[in-house]
């Protein structure tokens, strides 16, 4: 059990950061480590973080609309909850765009 849960996050590792074992893209500067880890968090935090309130939204609709279908006030609070899950992701979606515009526009591309 513990052997297949070392390999499934060494999978994990693998195909996410595959960069990182590479010598020719190892930084050797300071820009360059601060450049590194500016990568990791546009290319793998923030997509995560993404993923895991898209997930928590999906599993909270789920819940509200398919398992306790007959409870009214279970479905008052999912339409709620669907309206925020919307407003959020435009959110998100909006300021990750602006931090980008401005990193482009003030550091290049």
């Amino acid at each position: 059990m513990i052997r297949t849960h070392f390999l499934s996050w060494y999978l994990v590792l693998i195909t996410c950061i595959p960069h990182i074992g590479n010598a020719e893209t190892t930084p050797t500067t300071y820009a360059g480590l601060v450049e590194f880890f500016l990568g990791l968090i546009g290319t793998l935090l923030i997509p995560g973080i993404f993923l895991i309130v898209f997930l928590y939204s999906v599993w909270k609709i789920f819940d509200a609309w398919v398992i306790d279908v007959a409870d009214e006030r279970k479905r008052s609070e999912g339409k709620r909850f669907v309206v925020i899950a919307i407003l959020s992701f435009v959110l998100m979606v909006s300021v990750w765009g602006i931090v980008g515009l401005l990193k482009n526009s003030i550091f290049g591309s």
